[in-house]
């Protein structure tokens, strides 16, 4: 699965996850720095 998560400044990060996984799952594993996670 392909999730995109849109900062407040319109950067745009793509991160690659699998049916099932959490948002956290996906910041977490990709390594992606993210506000409040």
């Amino acid at each position: 699965v392909k999730v995109t998560f849109i900062r407040a400044d319109g950067e745009r990060i793509e991160a690659k996850g699998s049916v099932g996984d959490s948002l956290l799952d996906i910041v977490v594993n990709n390594d992606i720095d993210l506000d409040g996670f």
